[in-house]
């Protein structure tokens, strides 16, 4: 469950609602976040390729990638 949102991140086999908005050049480095869970997307369904990463979003990213 993300300690952001509150929500379950999109499991491993399932695409997100908006992935066809990830960038080519950043598609590959997406896939590698997600897998290692340093990033699961802003809600259950979504990623928000274009969006703009929070602070609570970043220090999240920052202890799953120490933990």
């Amino acid at each position: 469950m993300s300690l952001i949102t509150g929500r379950r991140p999109t499991p491993k086999g399932e695409a997100f609602k908006d992935q066809d908005k990830i960038s080519a050049w950043a598609a590959a480095s997406v896939g590698k976040a997600r897998q290692a869970k340093l990033m699961q997307g802003r809600s259950s369904d979504t990623f928000a390729p274009q969006g703009t990463a929070t602070r609570e979003e970043t220090a999240q990213m920052i202890a799953n990638l120490i933990n």
